[in-house]
């Protein structure tokens, strides 16, 4: 069965988005989080695709307390449908017991959460579909990690203190190790170092920067090299940005690249241009 739950996992991280007939604009998972007001595990107690889905709390893992038994029946940033024709976002959790929610409050004082794709994690036997950076780069965690960790992110972001030590450990021995590829036997530590990774970017963690370079240079992986620039950008050096530009430069989907590190790809090109222009210039001197 666990196998089974990777290879979900990993089909999420391989296809980008899934395919409906309505559409939104899905915001990072920074934005997400940030953008809460609590951080909760739920039990799901009954769902209407179209009317909304009623939870009961049970963990309070961060931010503003909520009440046990609440209904959700919008989303934060999901638009107003003008087409008659048009139906709503729906609310798709049949089948699913619990899940985390990044909940946040409406304009009318009741509760939400970001879109129909974000703004929860499913759990299912003791693992989390969890996502640190996009939906359809979920990664399956274990409770005890997903609740560490996002904890401290939901914190970070709120400006509260949060347990600096435990996470360091995490993710010092995560990166310790070489990067991790798909294969079954390697899935699961791909996984934990995604999360890895991504805490140094959530969290602007210093002093990994050496941790970073061969997951950085792992042309195998995609998603590697993409969580492992995201995490330099923290750093903002110059060595760090002629590094993620070189990487860049490797991808024919340059575009999809830039997206995931919130660069401007029009930017990065006319930065290369100016590095050769003042080249060639010193070199005819």
């Amino acid at each position: 069965m666990r196998k089974i739950h990777s290879a979900l996992a990993l089909l999420l991280f391989m296809i980008p988005g899934f395919i409906q007939a309505t559409t939104w604009n899905e915001p990072w998972a920074d934005k997400v989080i940030r953008e809460s007001n609590s951080f909760v595990l739920a039990k799901v107690v009954s769902n209407d695709e179209h009317e909304g889905i009623k939870i009961e709390i049970l963990k309070q893992l961060a931010g503003e307390d909520v009440p046990q038994k609440i209904e959700i029946k919008d989303f934060k940033y999901v638009g107003v449908y003008k087409d008659k024709d048009a139906h709503g976002p729906e609310f798709h959790f049949e089948n699913i017991d619990s899940c985390y929610f990044f909940i946040a409050k409406d304009k009318k004082g009741g509760y939400c959460f970001s879109t129909p794709t974000s703004g929860f994690d499913r759990v299912k036997d003791g693992q989390v579909f969890a996502t640190y950076r996009h939906s359809y780069h979920q990664a399956l965690v274990p409770v005890a990690i997903y609740e560490m960790t996002m904890t401290a992110i939901f914190n970070n972001y709120h400006q509260k203190e949060y347990d600096q030590k435990d996470i360091n450990s995490f993710v010092k021995e995560q990166l310790s190790h070489k990067p991790a590829g798909f294969q079954e036997t390697e899935i699961n530590t791909f996984f934990k170092q995604h999360v890895a990774l991504e805490c140094v970017y959530h969290l602007k963690l210093d002093g990994y920067y050496n941790y970073l370079i061969p997951f950085l240079n792992d042309t195998a992986n995609f998603h590697n090299q993409v969580s492992a620039a995201r995490a330099l950008v923290v750093y903002n050096t110059p060595e760090c940005k002629k590094r993620i530009s070189v990487c860049y430069f490797r991808y024919q989907e340059r575009y999809f690249f830039a997206s995931d590190l919130h660069l401007d790809p029009k930017g990065i090109q006319a930065n290369r241009i100016k590095r050769r222009i003042k080249k060639n210039t010193s070199n005819s001197f």
